[in-house]
């Protein structure tokens, strides 16, 4: 004959609270885990539109772009700009024509920007964030015209944060929610 395995009221409800403990960590981990992923992506989005339209309005940029000065200015100002940010891996100032005057690699300014999603910017005057590959690597940036006085367009200013930054900042949040649960 067979023994049928007995298990008592006790057991069945221990049983049911470690279901209902690990289901509920569980449930609540992904929320989190996704509520906290998004709001860093909104705040690197938020962060690299402020870099770019502050960036754009310095007159150093300004001028050096009306100017077309290949005095190095702008790049000290990109490099001066960039060494105080966290969380802005790239920042490029171009000429409508796409000539950099500044960028996070000072052997690539006098060459053509060359990703193709900142038409927007010199076209429509618009200021944008974009997903997209660039010389460093694939990144989040955002895009913003360079306006003289009058309102002409003078160029563009890039800064981004690299695809790769931002995995690593997911791959943070994910840890320390799974100590948390643990």
């Amino acid at each position: 004959m067979k023994k049928r395995l007995r298990i008592g009221l006790a057991q069945k409800i221990d049983v049911l609270v470690v279901a209902l403990t690990i289901v509920t960590l569980s449930v609540s981990s992904v929320v989190s885990g996704r509520w906290y992923i998004g709001r860093m992506m909104l705040d690197l989005e938020e962060n690299v539109l402020n870099v770019v339209k502050i960036t754009a309005q310095s007159p150093i940029i300004v001028e050096g772009l009306r100017e077309a000065r290949a005095d190095g200015s702008i790049q000290t100002f990109v490099e001066r700009v960039q060494s105080e940010l966290s969380n802005v891996d790239v920042m490029v100032v171009a000429d409508i024509h796409d000539k950099r005057y500044g960028h996070t690699k000072a052997d690539r300014v006098g060459f053509q920007f060359s990703a193709q999603d900142h038409a927007r910017a010199i076209q429509n005057g618009e200021t944008y964030v974009s997903v997209g590959p660039g010389t460093l690597g694939d990144s989040m940036r955002a895009f913003t015209p360079v306006r003289d006085t009058d309102g002409t367009i003078l160029g563009f200013v890039m800064a981004g944060t690299l695809l790769d930054s931002i995995a690593q900042a997911k791959r943070l949040i994910i840890l320390m929610i799974v100590a948390f649960v643990l």
